[in-house]
């Protein structure tokens, strides 16, 4: 496989599970601006403040979070950041690429002091859609962007599925995490990620933030992502970019993937002896580990105006 032709199609994979950030929007979402073009079920969800983000950028090898309890910065897949990031300002600068986050429980008017009282707060990621009839890219980073969020991302009750299962408000900093994550984008499909947590610091009033963001993307999850055109991303792991796991996830030592060139030869358990041959061992139960990956992320305030249909 050819690295250059390939990588943005690695990088439209990367780009879904991201998550970071929160900051401000001053303006109360109207009941009018509410409307809903593909909810399901025909529920129409009340959104709290939202920021759309303006940088996604995977950090260098050596720079991110700690996922393996080291110390040290855990992003095996840093070594991508020279060729994937500028597909990612690209893609943030033409609309193509659209990422959303949302805090239910804070409203238009809410002040930082008011914020930091509150005892629970949840922290939603969204793939969005511009709410402008035709899409208009121009306006969206400059903190009045209005979109709308993606219908597969709410069940059948009109829940947002894809928030995190804690979220700690510190003064101006916010994080969040997720023993397990996964999130739908349609050109790819579901990305799995175990131990993602986010980290960002609000800007005064909100009205913009910074931060980190990594996880250890499933072996599993990479073996069911396809990568065109054949095979899947832990193929060209394997046999085009020669990164192999190393977040140890079950704590049994560090599986291994071993390619034949084309696709998967074989999996080896973290004992380094037990062998899985065959192209699909890396879905098997033995298989929980991952490849680390750390991002930075910037955004400004946006408003969530409504649910879209695919």
């Amino acid at each position: 496989m050819d690295m250059a032709r390939q990588m943005p199609l690695l990088v439209s994979a990367f780009l879904a599970p991201l998550v970071a950030g929160c900051e401000e929007a001053a303006h109360a979402i109207a009941d009018a601006g509410n409307s809903v073009d593909g909810s399901p079920g025909g529920c129409e969800p009340e959104f709290g403040r939202a920021w759309v983000f303006t940088q996604l950028a995977i950090l260098p090898e050596g720079e991110g979070m700690d996922l393996s309890g080291d110390g040290v910065p855990d992003n095996v897949l840093g070594r991508l950041a020279p060729a994937a990031n500028p597909k990612y300002e690209e893609g943030i600068a033409s609309g193509k690429y659209i990422y959303l986050i949302e805090v239910p429980q804070w409203q238009a008017g809410t002040s930082p002091g008011q914020i930091v009282q509150l005892d629970d707060i949840d922290l939603v990621f969204y793939r969005g859609r511009d709410a402008d009839e035709p899409a208009d890219a121009t306006d969206n980073t400059g903190g009045d962007g209005k979109f709308r969020a993606y219908a597969e991302q709410f069940d059948v009750n009109c829940n947002a599925t894809s928030g995190y299962d804690a979220v700690r408000l510190q003064g101006n900093n916010v994080t969040a995490h997720s023993t397990s994550w996964s999130f739908v984008i349609p050109w790819t499909g579901t990305l799995e990620f175990r131990n993602f947590t986010i980290g960002v610091e609000f800007q005064d009033e909100l009205m913009g933030f910074a931060g980190t963001a990594g996880g250890a993307w499933t072996i599993c999850g990479m073996s069911n992502a396809p990568f065109p055109p054949g095979g899947s991303y832990l193929q060209a792991m394997a046999n085009m970019f020669y990164i192999s796991p190393d977040i140890d996830v079950d704590g049994d030592g560090i599986e291994q993937i071993v390619g034949d060139g084309n696709t998967i030869k074989e999996c080896i358990d973290g004992d380094g002896k037990t062998t899985y041959p065959g192209p699909d061992c890396g879905c098997l139960p033995q298989m929980a580990d991952g490849f680390s990956v750390g991002f930075a992320v910037k955004g400004v305030p946006a408003w969530i105006v409504g649910v879209a249909a695919e």
